[in-house]
């Protein structure tokens, strides 16, 4: 290795996206029609779930006020819970391919 300071750098050694960037305006880069609208899966399964969680408290307490609530209610949760996942998650895919289909049909 030397000490000896590097050359200065060139016009020809630029970036070329710098140049685009700089040329041509934001518009006409982007077409923003063609973003993606795909559905967030994390988002569908929380809401799934606590949906199921509450449609399982009020059917717990309503169905079966007298017997014992806590198993009661813990199998109610627990299995409506469950079926608001996948719930959810069957609707986010149905949407997620939904979004595919769109995206090709557009020209």
């Amino acid at each position: 290795m030397t000490d000896a300071p590097l050359p200065p750098a060139s016009d020809d050694d630029a970036n070329p996206v710098e140049d685009v960037a700089e040329t041509a305006p934001v518009v006409e880069l982007v077409d923003p029609g063609s973003v993606r609208r795909a559905p967030r899966f994390g988002a569908f399964l929380w809401t799934g779930a606590l949906t199921g969680v509450v449609v399982g408290l009020v059917v717990g307490l309503i169905v079966f006020p007298s017997h014992d609530r806590g198993w009661t209610l813990a199998i109610f949760v627990t299995e409506l819970m469950a079926a608001g996942v996948l719930i959810a998650a069957v609707v986010a895919v149905l949407l997620d391919r939904r979004s595919v289909r769109r995206r090709r049909q557009q020209p």
